[in-house]
């Protein structure tokens, strides 16, 4: 898990901090680190919210665009 999200890292910093952090510094972008789709949502709730509607299987990235600090893998739900 942890290769996957150094990936998305790294594809952040290669491909998109640039592009992103122009125009959407502050808000969340969540990535796949398999085929890096991604997407940007206004916060972290929302980045969620749309990662389980949209890739509901898939391991994603979360990461605040302009920030150091990696917000939060996003995982397939388990059972409770």
């Amino acid at each position: 898990l942890e290769q996957k999200l150094d990936r998305a890292e790294e594809f952040y910093q290669r491909h998109l901090k640039a592009k992103l952090e122009k125009r959407h510094r502050g808000k969340t972008v969540a990535i796949d680190p398999d085929t890096h789709e991604y997407f940007v949502a206004s916060d972290g709730v929302e980045a969620h919210k749309i990662a389980r509607e949209t890739f509901p299987d898939k391991v994603l990235y979360l990461r605040g665009i302009g920030y150091v600090t990696r917000i939060r893998p996003h995982g397939p739900k388990r059972g409770r």
